[in-house]
């Protein structure tokens, strides 16, 4: 018969083989369905592949179409806008240079005016004809002060002419200051 001791030993040999067998079959359902996951994420990413295969290549296809756009844009800008840029801003060029003429034109022309109005306005006239003819009896000598008077203002711009219509204006006041004097 057997012992105490070897029955025990036996019963904790069943028991560590119960528990193998247990651990074992568990490992094997974990690993099966380990197996059925990966073949199942297999076929999941077949899937994907298999949609991502046309998106990838329609997105190629739309790149390299881009890629022409952009080559073909550029050489449109190249022998297209670059001349045409270029006789923009030659003529602006152009027309700054016209808007300088035509600036100075009109200065000219208000240079004119002012000169015309300094001949013409009656008290600068008038006040001219007064001395010429407190000075002089003769009208052969305003005659010729007019005449000197409106050479001048031609030929000399407008501040110049009335700077020396009033000197001359001045020494004549001072020529018949000193005379009456």
């Amino acid at each position: 018969m057997l012992d105490a001791r070897t029955i025990v030993e036996l019963v904790l040999l069943a028991v560590i083989v119960a528990n193998v067998v247990v651990f074992s079959v568990g490992v094997l359902q974990a690993l099966k369905m380990v197996v059925k996951s990966l073949e199942g994420l297999d076929a999941k990413v077949q899937s994907l592949q298999g949609e991502m295969v046309p998106v990838l290549r329609e997105a190629r296809a739309t790149l390299q179409r881009v890629e022409q756009l952009a080559a073909s844009t550029d050489s449109l800008v190249k022998s297209e806008l670059a001349p045409t840029v270029q006789l923009t801003r030659s003529t602006v060029t152009h027309v700054e240079a016209a808007t300088r003429a035509v600036s100075q034109t009109a200065q000219n022309v208000a240079q004119i005016t002012t000169i015309v109005r300094t001949v013409t306005e009656p008290a600068n006239v008038s006040s001219a004809a007064g001395r010429v003819l407190k000075l002089s009896a003769d009208k052969l000598g305003l005659l010729m002060v007019g005449i000197r008077t409106g050479l001048r203002a031609l030929l000399l711009n407008g501040r110049k002419s009335k700077e020396l219509v009033l000197s001359k204006a001045e020494q004549q006041r001072r020529d018949t200051d000193g005379a009456a004097g």
